[in-house]
């Protein structure tokens, strides 16, 4: 029991030392590159977009880029609504587990390109690597699942571009979300956990809109998503996930040729998932981040970014576990 607390503790702090060990890395290797060219002028300094939302933007006809992103957390306090409950763990008598800790780390990696004039299209191919631990009255259990999630095609048209001192731009996208995921995965009493789960089973709609403006060295961006689920599985049991819909308001103020700061809104309302029909009390609900972050732009059309999603507002249904802070890594290459 003492080291699986001592595990709690470090898995974490681990990842964000992680992340800004690769960050300083970067640094040490191109910043002497960056010194040697030509100071960029005041008035031409850009700022790229937001890391942990998206914007307006498209590929021209013939760009193509890959983009790695790197999402962590991991939820040890519960919540009932918008107040911070204490863990109770079943006491003797009582039959069951009750889930004390999720942990998720997410590695994706996004192909993008564009295909014709005003319209590109995007694969996002997820991968998960999960943990959940439970309690019953006489044990701790532990629960992982690592594997591929359900892959995304998104396409997006430019409704409205407008080149000029100060760029605008606002784009249109329709995507589908495909079951390539897992979701069969038994833990050790022969259940189908929902978190452990990498997919859905089910084929889901998406939409979005983004715009971005440029104003000199800012970027002022927003972006909206909404994915609406269709019936999939969980083990044999007909299972449906949440609705979701995520909103977005992002700054971005360029420092140098080489560093931007941003701050972003991030915003995610869940409806309640469906097992066989029957909606479930413990799930959806809706969490407000504030994300403070950093733009290394290391080459043209290439930059290394970080930032941490922190919960500035929850408002979960039922009882369910959150987190206190996320951490997003993204390195985007566009050639």
């Amino acid at each position: 029991m003492q080291k699986e607390c001592l595990d709690r503790t470090k898995r974490i702090p681990f990842t964000v030392q992680s992340v800004f060990l690769m960050m300083s890395v970067l640094i040490v290797f191109t910043v002497p590159a960056g010194a040697a060219q030509k100071n960029t002028p005041a008035n031409s300094l850009k700022a790229v977009g937001p890391v942990n939302s998206s914007n307006g933007a498209l590929y021209e006809k013939g760009q193509y880029g890959i983009i790695f992103k790197y999402i962590t957390y991991k939820e040890d306090q519960l919540f009932h609504g918008t107040d911070k409950v204490d863990f109770s763990p079943p006491q003797k008598g009582q039959k069951g587990k009750k889930t004390y800790e999720k942990t998720l780390q997410q590695y994706q990696l996004t192909l993008r390109t564009g295909i014709f004039d005003n319209f590109d299209a995007r694969l996002v191919i997820p991968f998960f690597d999960k943990e959940m631990k439970r309690q019953s009255f006489k044990e701790d259990f532990t629960d992982e699942n690592s594997r591929i999630g359900d892959i995304k095609l998104i396409s997006r048209y430019r409704i409205w571009s407008q080149k000029k001192k100060d760029p605008f731009n606002l784009a249109f996208g329709v995507g589908l979300k495909m079951p390539t995921g897992s979701t069969d995965e038994k833990d050790s009493g022969g259940k189908y956990p929902g978190f452990i789960q990498t997919g859905s089973g089910s084929w889901d709609p998406i939409i979005e809109l983004g715009a971005h403006k440029i104003i000199r060295r800012s970027f002022i961006s927003s972006h909206f998503m909404y994915t609406m689920t269709t019936k999939g599985e969980l083990g044999s049991r007909d299972f449906e996930r949440p609705d979701v819909f995520k909103y977005n308001f992002a700054y971005a103020y360029a420092l140098s040729d080489l560093f931007d700061l941003g701050l972003e809104l991030n915003g995610e309302a869940k409806g309640k998932a469906e097992l066989d029909g029957q909606k479930q009390d413990d799930t959806g609900g809706h969490i407000i981040y504030l994300s403070p972050g950093v733009h290394f732009k290391f080459h043209k059309g290439m930059h290394f970014d970080v930032c941490v999603p922190i919960p500035v507002y929850r408002d979960l249904n039922g009882t369910q576990l959150s987190e206190d802070y996320r951490m997003v890594a993204k390195l985007a290459m566009k050639f």
